[in-house]
């Protein structure tokens, strides 16, 4: 009899394997396979039915529905088996699981246990889209190498707002414990992260994935957990804006304080005596029930309208009325949703 054990021999061939190669070969071969099981990992190339095997799970545009929204966690078990599976494809013999062994210890999702690194595929997974950016935008990689922080969470969105307003900007912030407050770095935090982290305890969370599946889906994947998620038109949406009436042509505009007299409430809504809102009603070119051209507005009349209220209201500045306070009370910021969650963590996360 012989001590022979074949699982220990294979482990054993397992570890040679890439010990038998050159440095350069090896680390090529690992590149490459990590970086395609690292975008599956991120479900790249999973069918989308596969993530939502029914319709009715992600409502869309008809009758009262006007669109859905839907958070997820990804289970790093579901994902381990997704990866598994692919790197079982033609396996029918003995060298075949020297062979998983060996990507078992270097391209699994997750850290392989008893080793102190983590998997290849874990690290490829977590700058897939900071390289995606340096392609085709010319962003910078950032200085540091990140891995998954697991349990990863996202979205599905699926509204009429992603077709038409293309270039949405998602941005989505994890909940700090104290500790994690006080040692964030915020040198390259932007204005409104500082605010956010001051106001709510919250920072950002890297985006994985962010990417419109169909004309009116998009999914987003996050590296940790979503505590707050904000949806924002594109920046280059801020625009004129005028609200009408429902079932009318008439329209109105909200008066907004100007600064002049309490410059803290610049922006702030303009209310009287009352403290009612201030809403002037717009003048428009035609008026009448079937105008030739509908909702054409009159701006000098509008304008002449919008002086006269904030003379009443000792809001301008010695009585001059330009185009920058026109501009001011006219202009409309894009369009912002901002979602609140309370998700917590689980050793048993819902499947993607």
């Amino acid at each position: 009899m012989t001590n022979s054990d074949p699982q220990n021999k294979s482990g054993q061939q397992s570890v040679n394997l890439f010990q038998d190669i050159t440095e350069d070969k090896r680390k090529a071969l690992l590149d490459e396979v990590s970086s395609w099981l690292g975008r599956l990992v991120l479900l790249y190339g999973v069918p989308f039915h596969y993530l939502i095997p029914e319709g009715e799970m992600l409502p869309g545009n008809a009758g009262q529905v006007k669109g859905s929204l839907r958070f997820f966690f990804l289970d790093p078990v579901w994902i381990q088996c997704l990866v598994q599976g692919a790197c079982s494809i033609g396996n029918n013999g003995y060298g075949d699981s020297i062979i998983d062994n060996a990507m078992n210890q270097w391209v699994q999702p997750v850290r392989p246990a008893g080793k102190d690194h983590e998997g290849l595929a874990n690290q490829k997974a977590a700058s897939i889209r900071d390289r995606l950016r340096l392609e085709h935008e010319g962003v910078a990689l950032p200085g540091e190498d990140t891995c998954l922080d697991w349990p990863l969470t996202g979205f599905v969105l699926r509204s009429p707002v992603v077709e038409g307003w293309r270039g949405l900007e998602v941005m989505a912030y994890k909940k700090l414990s104290a500790e994690e407050w006080n040692n964030l770095p915020r040198n390259d935090l932007t204005e409104e992260q500082i605010s956010k982290l001051t106001k709510d305890h919250v920072a950002p969370l890297k985006p994985l994935r962010i990417e419109q599946l169909s004309k009116d889906v998009i999914l987003g994947i996050f590296n940790g957990i979503i505590a707050e998620l904000v949806i924002r038109q594109p920046q280059e949406g801020l625009h004129f804006g005028i609200t009408r009436a429902a079932g009318s042509l008439s329209c109105t505009k909200t008066l907004r304080e100007l600064g002049y007299k309490n410059p803290g409430e610049a922006g702030e809504l303009l209310v009287d005596k009352h403290n009612q809102q201030l809403v002037l009603p717009v003048s428009l070119r035609e008026e009448g029930e079937n105008p030739k051209y509908p909702g054409v507005v009159d701006i000098a009349a509008t304008a002449a309208a919008m002086k006269e209220i904030l003379l009443q209201e000792g809001a301008l500045k010695e009585g001059r009325f330009t185009s920058a306070e026109f501009a001011v009370e006219m202009i409309e910021a894009a369009g912002e949703f901002t979602y609140r969650l309370n998700i917590k963590s689980s050793s048993s996360s819902t499947k993607a």
